[in-house]
């Protein structure tokens, strides 16, 4: 269960994780964050984080299979 979570974290954070913003518009974005959901940038960004998840650095090395069954 823990995977899908941290698998649902990039379908639904992972483009704040991307380096795509040359109009640099994240500064825009991020106040936006800390007042609609009050909190910071980095703190969503970190659900994107494997420890968050309850994996080790140990298990960056493995192979999951998930069945969507």
């Amino acid at each position: 269960m823990k995977l899908m979570t941290y698998v649902r974290a990039f379908y639904t954070h992972g483009h704040l994780n991307a380096d795509v913003d040359p109009l640099e518009l994240d500064k825009v974005y991020s106040a936006d964050l800390v007042e609609k959901f009050n909190t910071q940038r980095s703190d969503i960004k970190s659900l994107l984080e494997h420890q968050t998840h309850g994996f080790s650095d140990m298990d960056l090395d493995r192979t999951f299979t998930i069945d969507y069954g």
